[in-house]
């Protein structure tokens, strides 16, 4: 924000006006939802990267993706929280999940999300999604209301990445005993054992999105078939009669 404090100066300006972008956009815009993101109060929280999130409901619509970006405003800074409108089509039957994704553009792009909560201004409710860590590049985020839910009640895809956070984490906190009977310490790894681990999570992930590719596969073939079936049941009816 203090950048754009600085860039509000310069160009003549209070730095206030800046600020009046969003809530213009939210006052002018007639979408039921809003999503409000809250972003980390740490070191280097902020990102610049390109964010997306969508909107799903428990039938599985899904919104159209919408980029976190307001014109002119420097968005999804340190300590800030960000609001944006998000336009429902199809229509939602509330809000069941949410999902999120960042690219790499720009020359800070790590960014750590501490929530979205979503709010539908028709019914005057809200959604509240913890995310309480750093988002990784490229990589799609599921979030389910409050993040609570046990291990065998997750959809496949979210039990995926539970599963390979924990393997993450797993590779990130190994320990040593550097003193017999000591203390054990965190071992810190070199640079070429995080590159080989930032390639063993991208190679994850790369298999993550091919099973869900077949599956989508498989359920585009069941539905196509289903029709095909219901489409031989109505000629028999009519040949029937």
């Amino acid at each position: 924000m203090a950048g754009a404090a600085r860039r509000a100066r310069a160009a003549g300006r209070p730095a206030a006006m800046g600020n009046l972008i969003p809530k213009l956009a939210l006052q002018l815009s007639r979408d039921r939802y809003v999503v409000h993101v809250h972003t980390g109060d740490r070191k280097s929280a902020g990102t610049d990267a390109n964010v997306y999130v969508q909107l799903r409901d428990e039938a599985g619509h899904v919104t159209p993706a919408r980029l976190l970006d307001h014109w002119f405003f420097n968005d999804l800074e340190r300590g800030t929280v960000c609001s944006y409108p998000v336009p429902a089509e199809p229509a939602l039957q509330g809000v069941d999940s949410l999902l999120l994704r960042r690219d790499n553009a720009g020359l800070g792009n790590a960014w750590f999300l501490d929530l979205v909560e979503v709010e539908d201004r028709t019914l005057k409710r809200r959604w509240v999604f913890p995310v309480h860590r750093w988002i990784h590049a490229d990589t799609e985020y599921r979030l389910r209301q409050f993040d609570i839910s046990l291990p065998q009640d997750d959809e496949t895809d979210i039990r995926d990445r539970r599963r390979a956070e924990l393997e993450a984490k797993r590779d990130v906190y190994q320990y040593v005993q550097r003193i017999s009977e000591g203390p054990a310490q965190v071992r810190k790894r070199s640079a070429r054992e995080r590159e080989r681990e930032r390639e063993r999570e991208r190679e994850r992930e790369r298999e993550r999105e091919r099973e869900r590719e077949a599956r989508r596969e498989i359920e585009r073939g069941l539905s196509g078939q289903d029709e095909g079936l219901l489409a031989m049941n109505v000629l028999q009816v009519r040949n029937s009669q």
